[in-house]
């Protein structure tokens, strides 16, 4: 089952110059201070990590961190 941590290891490997720690899962990451760049970054390195494709209409469905814990978990099953 995939956690906070593992979305906030991803964030971080990212190397984005953002706090994780800082980082409410609640709230978009486009509104705490990641451009829509880096978030595409941050979609590409989960990608990768979890070995998922997160198809274009479904971004909208993983803007907060709570977001892409619900979202990856229910693509593993």
């Amino acid at each position: 089952m995939i956690q906070i941590s593992d979305i906030n290891a991803v964030i971080e490997a990212t190397n984005l110059d953002v706090d994780t720690a800082t980082l409410d899962p609640a709230l978009a990451l486009t509104d705490q201070g990641i451009d829509s760049l880096d978030f595409a970054n941050v979609l590409f390195n989960l990608e990768e990590t979890f070995n998922v494709k997160i198809k274009d209409e479904e971004i909208d469905r993983v803007s907060t961190i709570n977001d892409m814990v619900a979202f990856l978990n229910a693509k593993a099953q």
